[in-house]
């Protein structure tokens, strides 16, 4: 749907403009084609005129006309028939279960097929036989979609149970544990959901509970990352941060960032936006009279500039592969083995953001928010990009 709307903010306006740039360009000849059509139509009916007056004044007298002009009359038309659509369905049943009206109604439905097979309507079987495959096809569809959505949602309503049990839990250890079970839980529905920014928000709460800081910041960094508007995810991950050193803590934001603040909405909406300011800006451009309205047209700026803008932050957006996460505490070192001398005193805690400099076997070599630079073993740094 998005990309529909899309391009069809693009074309229709491009199509209205040619369109009409064609009609103010060709208008003159248009307009003196029609003026000599309409004289040769004048002309043409003057000579058929003259020439019929001319054939009365020849006919010999007595004799009659009939006849003499028959019109054998129009062929028959034949009337055009329209095939008729198929029309489809998204398969989504993986990721919503299906509505319990809809299962109602489907239910009885096969009650009725079944009904109409004992009754056997039309004697000879066939129909009874078709009725009850019928109703068979559609049990087996029914209970294979509703088992695809438990399998997907079940993992996603269990985490938020749990989380919920865990925020009325007033045992601190019992709290955390319930927490942990959550992060547990969202993490099974993961594979089911890899496009979710709410789910990775999700599991960055419970994560956050179970005092699990790097599957924290990772989950909620993986969320800005599918939607960089998610605000939930943006202020907590805001108060990780918080509670790290200032050398080890990202600085993001200044004058730039308050300027160009569009750059963190999503990238659904940056296009839709930048598509809707070129619709407009199109047809500001648009001839709709034959006079100049140098006014109008220089109102097509201001939209053309959003359009700018948006194309701008899509084109510039930086993916940040080479982002990660400190997942367990570590001591940096500068040099990959483990009998490496440290690079930095004390060890990273889980939690930091790293840039992602090189990959050896079983090491990461990764550069700090303060600028130093060490190694990791594999297993205590994760991609922010999930590779």
């Amino acid at each position: 749907m998005l990309w529909t709307l899309i391009a069809l903010l693009y074309a229709l306006p491009l199509g209205v403009l040619g369109v009409r740039v064609w009609q103010v360009r060709t208008a003159d000849r248009r307009e003196e084609r029609g003026e000599v059509a309409a004289a040769r139509r004048r002309v043409d009916a003057e000579l058929e005129r003259a020439h019929r007056r001319r054939s009365r004044r020849r006919r010999p007298a007595g004799r009659g006309d009939a006849g003499a002009g028959a019109d054998p009359g129009p062929g028959r038309r034949r009337a055009a028939a329209g095939a008729p659509r198929d029309r489809g369905f998204a398969p989504e049943a993986g990721d919503h279960p299906l509505p319990e009206s809809l299962r109602r109604d489907a239910a009885d439905l096969v009650r009725l097929w079944l009904d109409d097979a004992r009754r056997g309507r039309r004697g000879d079987g066939t129909g009874a036989g078709r009725a009850g495959a019928t109703a068979a096809v559609l049990l087996v569809a029914l209970t294979a979609g509703a088992g695809v959505a438990r399998a997907g949602a079940a993992p996603v309503a269990d985490g938020r149970d749990l989380y919920q049990r865990a925020l009325a839990e007033p045992d601190p250890g019992v709290r955390q544990g319930l927490f942990a079970r959550a992060e547990a839980a969202f993490r099974a529905a993961e594979p089911d959901h890899p496009d979710s920014a709410e789910l990775q928000a999700d599991l960055g709460n419970a994560a956050l509970g179970a005092a699990d800081f790097g599957t924290a910041t990772l989950a909620f960094r993986r969320a800005l990352r599918l939607d960089a508007g998610h605000e939930r995810a943006r202020k907590n991950l805001t108060w990780l941060r918080g509670r790290l050193p200032d050398n080890l803590r990202p600085h993001h934001g200044g004058t730039a960032a308050t300027l160009f603040f569009f750059h963190a909405w999503r990238r659904s909406t940056r296009l839709l936006v930048g598509a809707a300011a070129f619709a407009i800006a199109v047809l500001l451009l648009v001839p709709w009279t034959a006079r100049r309205r140098d006014g109008v047209r220089l109102a097509a700026v201001v939209p053309g500039l959003v359009w700018l803008a948006m194309t701008a932050s899509l084109l510039l957006e930086d993916p940040r592969v080479d982002d990660g996460v400190v997942m367990q505490a570590q001591p940096l070192r500068s040099a990959d083995s483990a009998g490496a001398a440290p690079a930095m005193a004390a060890p990273l805690p889980p939690g930091v953001e790293v840039t992602i400099v090189e990959r050896r076997e079983g090491w990461t070599k990764i550069r700090t928010p303060g600028g130093a630079t060490g190694w990791l073993p594999d297993s205590a740094v994760a991609s922010v990009a999930g590779d």
